[in-house]
């Protein structure tokens, strides 16, 4: 709400500056178009949602009092996961990478899948686990671009979106040890148990009365937006991933009450050295809290409790 409430006030502060932005001049500007998207990248998630009610209701003081809704709506629900993530991002408490990650690890789930189903189906005998592992991960192959293509059309389903669809009936379909092996490949690094609970958990969200897995089901969403089973799963491995991610750098540091950039960097590559310097900068940025980092900054120790608990905010996992 307090983003809400300083909107107009910053508005008006750049009235001045918007006209000039709309001056023959500044249009000509080789800059202008460049700063605008920069100005436009660099808004947060509450700021979207404050410029959002106030275009909306066209009235500051409604905005404020759709704040307020916003704010008392997501205390209600806080039991609901995703809804306390929101609210973690709008209040600048949780890093928005957080749920993009989510998003895309699902993605690359589904992904995976209808390359695997690809595979499956066109395959005349059956082939090694090094041949299928060699097929689904080059990105450039026929396979690959097929399965791209019909992702591109994608996203979660709706069970509405599903009952109209035949293609999702028909073609997204792979017997228990197609997808159980599916899995296997694609998450090599899980446990035997991880995958286990994966599979049982889809098996869970089919009422486990098909020898068939119809995996599209596996990625719908409710009418309230809820995942099923399958993946809250995911998602809770994903987090618990996470957390095993950040005990590794937190063993590392205990000892130093005060953490420095320099050691804090040297404890990300102790435990992740694969990981790359957008992704390490990325870190920084976020458990600093500082923008556009450079190596020559002079950024303040931080306080190794502090640096946990913005590290546990942060959409860091193993490269």
């Amino acid at each position: 709400t307090d983003k809400i409430r300083d909107t107009e006030d910053r508005s008006l502060q750049n009235l001045s500056r918007t006209k000039e932005y709309n001056s023959p001049e500044s249009l000509s500007s080789p800059h202008s178009s460049s700063d605008n998207n920069a100005n436009q990248n660099n808004k947060t998630l509450a700021n979207h949602v404050a410029a959002y009610f106030n275009k909306k209701f066209n009235s500051h003081m409604i905005a404020i009092e759709m704040g307020y809704n916003l704010s008392d709506a997501c205390q209600r629900y806080r039991n609901s996961e995703r809804i306390n993530l929101f609210w973690g991002i709008i209040t600048g408490q949780i890093e928005e990478m957080v749920y993009h990650h989510q998003m895309k690890s699902i993605s690359q789930l589904l992904q995976h899948l209808i390359k695997m189903k690809k595979l499956f189906s066109t395959q005349q005998e059956p082939l090694s686990t090094r041949a299928r592992r060699a097929i689904v991960s080059e990105p450039n192959s026929p396979l690959s671009v097929i399965a791209n293509r019909r992702l591109s059309a994608l996203s979660l389903f709706s069970v509405k979106e599903h009952q109209e669809s035949t293609v999702l009936h028909n073609e997204f379909v792979m017997t228990n040890e197609q997808f159980f092996e599916s899995l296997k490949l694609f998450y090599s690094n899980k446990t035997s148990l991880q995958i286990d609970e994966l599979f049982q958990s889809a098996k869970h969200d089919l009422q486990y009365s098909n020898e068939l897995i119809e995996f599209s089901l596996l990625f719908m969403e409710d009418d309230e937006t809820r995942f099923g089973e399958f993946l809250s799963t995911l998602i809770k491995q994903i987090n618990q991933e996470k957390s095993s991610y950040v005990e590794q750098i937190k063993q590392i540091l205990l000892g130093y009450p005060l953490i420095t950039v320099s050691q804090f960097c040297r404890a990300i590559y102790m435990t992740d050295p694969n990981i790359n310097q957008n992704e390490l900068h990325r870190y920084i940025e976020w458990v600093f809290s500082i923008k556009n980092f450079h190596s020559s900054q002079q950024i303040k120790p931080l306080d190794l409790e502090d640096l946990l608990r913005r590290l546990e905010n942060c959409a860091c996992f193993k490269h």
